[in-house]
This record gives structure tokens, C-alpha cells and sequence, in this order.
């Protein structure tokens, strides 16, 4: 081999190291770039993926109205997102404020604890002394407690951070979702992407994820969505407080099925206590209905769907919730859903070659 060949080749090799370099630097550079947005837009395209079927319905009876469908739909869900949040700030913010008044006039009273208290195990006899100290002076025991009591307020502001930065991304992503239902392109570039990635099975697997996110949406969001409103609604009108918070409490358990009943039965506890036995069974009844209504929910609304183990969806809503936060209690349950039916297509994939039997001599 001749020297120029050599060296022809060896700049051909440069140029094309050179070339990849800059090319991963640009595409690093626009991901960097794109941080910021890749939550909201990955929601904003699981929305409009779940909602697409709706949307066509609607635009087909507005008569091929794109814009106008997917304003009403935006509008719809922003409306479900703004309603809740408000009634919960709202709520929280009285409570609070009623609290600091009472403490500026000194009029704050706690109950004392219960003899029975002491019996608790491990930690009947702490909570017991705590209480009692609250019960017996607030001031004097407001300033012992003054540094944990500073850390909770801490974690207690963090957490209202976080749930709104939640509600913004949320409403964010819903923009985002009605800007892509509108431009009536979500399907045919998810297709494109996967076919692009995966050759000729990509359709497939394309058909797969759109399914997927619909069933899991409509199965587990949806039917916990409907089950935290209904018992949120019960709640209220049986004069328990903050009844947002524990409905909002009933949605992140329903998406991790976690069976409602352990927010459930301490509020039937406590509605014993501060009513009549009569009221208190019959809001007891309600409660307990409401608490089983996901079991005829969940046939109606995952209908034809991806169907996934439970294990897989609470595995994923739990790894959702520990990597991304409260948004990871659905992005975890569905990204986690969606791998496990593209392994299980894999897996008993009929064109893949039988591994051979190893022959013995």
C-alpha cells in the first residue's frame, strides 16, 4: 500500500472524527438548550397521545374544526387542573390564617391528649408528653420546639413549592398537548420516529406505545383522577377538614394503587366521632362505596388498552415519585407500562429464530 493511499486515508479518517465531534457537540448543545422543556413537553405528548381518539370525535362533529377542538379541550383540562388547586390553596390558606389569628389573640387551645395515648407502642409515651406540653402551655412549648418546628415549616414550603411548580408544569404541558392536537401531527411523527428507529416493525411498536399510554392513562390515572373527586366531593359535604387535601391524598395512592381506604377509614374514624351514629353510618356507606367504585371503573375505562401487571404500574409509580417527583407518580406508571409491553413484544416476537439445540456427540 502506497504512502499516498496511507495518508488519504488516514484524512478521510479525521475528517470524519472532526465532523462527528461537531455533530455530537450540536446535538449536545440543543438537548442542553431544550432541558428546561423536555418534562413538559414529554407530558404535553402523553396528553395529546391519551386524548387524540376524544379529539377526533369532537373535531369530526365540529365539522373538521382542528383549532377550535383543541382550544375546548385545552380549556376543559385547564379548568380540571385550576378548579382543585385553587380550592385546595384556598382552603389551606383559611386554616393557616385562622390558626395566626387565633394565636394573636390568644385563643389557641389544644385539647389534652388521652390517658389511652400512653399505651400506644414505642411511641405512645413521646407523643403523649408532646401533646400534653401543647395542651398545658403553647408558648412555653412553641419555644422548646422551636427548632423542629422551624425545620417543618421549611419541608412544609418546600412541599407547596414543589406541588406548584407541579400545577405550572401541568398547565404548561396541557398548551403543549393542545398545540400538537391542533397541528394534527402527534400520531403520524411518533410512526415516523419509530419506523425511523426501528425499520420496518416500527409502525408496530408505534401503535404499541400510542396504546399503551391510553390504556394506562384511562385504567389508572383516570379511574384515580375520578375516584379522588368522588371521595373529595363526600368528604366536603360530610364537613370533614380539608377535604381537598385528602382527596388530592387519594389521587396520588389510587395512581400508585394503593387502595384508598388508608385515607378512608381514619376519616370514617373521625366522622364517628363528631356525629351521630345515624349521619356518621351513612356517610360510612358512601365512603365505602366510593372506595370499590375503581373495580367497576377500571373494566369501563382501560377498555381495549395496554393491560400490564399492577406490580409493573406500582413499581413504576413509585421510581416515578423517587426520581422526578410528584409528576414521576405518572410519568413513571406509564414509561414503565410502555417498556415492559415493547420486552413482552420482543420476547414472543413468532419471526424471531428458535435458538438451535445443542446436538451432543
Amino acid at each position: 500500500m502506497s504512502d499516498s493511499s496511507i495518508n488519504s486515508k488516514v484524512n478521510t479518517s479525521i475528517e470524519v472524527s472532526i465532523r462527528l465531534i461537531l455533530l455530537f457537540i450540536i446535538i449536545a448543545w440543543c438537548l442542553f438548550l431544550l432541558l428546561p422543556f423536555i418534562e413538559p413537553v414529554l407530558w404535553g405528548v402523553i396528553i395529546a397521545v391519551s386524548v387524540s381518539p376524544l379529539y377526533l370525535k369532537m373535531n369530526k362533529r365540529l365539522g373538521d374544526k382542528p383549532k377550535l377542538s383543541a382550544a375546548i379541550l385545552v380549556l376543559a383540562f385547564l379548568t380540571l387542573l385550576i378548579v382543585p388547586s385553587y380550592f385546595v390553596a384556598s382552603s389551606s390558606a383559611g386554616k393557616i390564617l385562622e390558626v395566626k389569628d387565633l394565636m394573636e389573640k390568644g385563643e389557641l387551645a389544644i385539647p389534652p391528649p388521652e390517658a389511652s395515648i400512653k399505651e400506644w407502642p414505642i411511641v405512645g409515651d413521646d407523643i403523649y408528653n408532646i401533646w400534653n406540653s401543647f395542651s398545658t402551655s403553647l408558648e412555653s412549648a412553641l419555644s422548646n420546639y422551636e427548632g423542629q418546628i422551624a425545620n417543618a415549616v421549611m419541608k412544609l414550603i418546600d412541599a407547596v413549592a414543589g406541588l406548584t411548580g407541579t400545577v405550572v408544569l401541568f398547565f404548561v404541558s396541557i398548551i403543549i398537548a393542545g398545540i400538537l392536537l391542533a397541528s394534527q401531527g402527534t400520531n403520524q411523527l411518533m410512526d415516523k420516529l419509530f419506523v425511523r428507529l426501528l425499520g420496518e416493525k416500527g409502525s408496530a411498536y408505534s401503535e404499541l406505545s400510542q396504546s399503551s399510554i391510553r390504556g394506562v392513562t384511562k385504567g389508572v390515572i383516570g379511574v384515580a383522577f375520578i375516584q379522588a373527586i368522588i371521595l373529595g366531593i363526600i368528604f366536603a359535604l360530610a364537613g370533614v377538614p380539608y377535604a381537598a387535601i385528602w382527596g388530592v391524598l387519594v389521587l396520588i395512592l389510587g395512581i400508585m394503587q394503593l387502595p384508598p381506604s388508608l385515607i378512608s377509614i381514619p376519616v370514617v374514624v373521625y366522622i364517628f366521632s363528631v356525629t351521630d351514629s345515624g349521619m356518621a353510618t351513612f356517610w360510612a356507606v358512601l365512603i365505602l362505596l366510593a372506595g370499590f367504585s375503581d373495580n367497576v371503573l377500571k373494566p369501563m375505562l382501560m377498555g381495549k388498552g395496554a393491560k400490564v401487571p399492577m406490580l409493573v404500574i406500582f413499581l413504576g409509580s413509585i421510581g416515578g415519585f423517587m426520581a422526578t417527583g410528584f409528576l414521576g407518580l405518572f410519568t413513571g406508571a406509564i414509561v414503565l407500562s410502555f417498556g415492559y409491553e415493547l420486552f413482552m413484544l420482543w420476547l414472543n416476537d413468532s419471526n424471531a429464530a428458535d435458538p438451535k439445540p445443542i446436538v451432543k456427540d
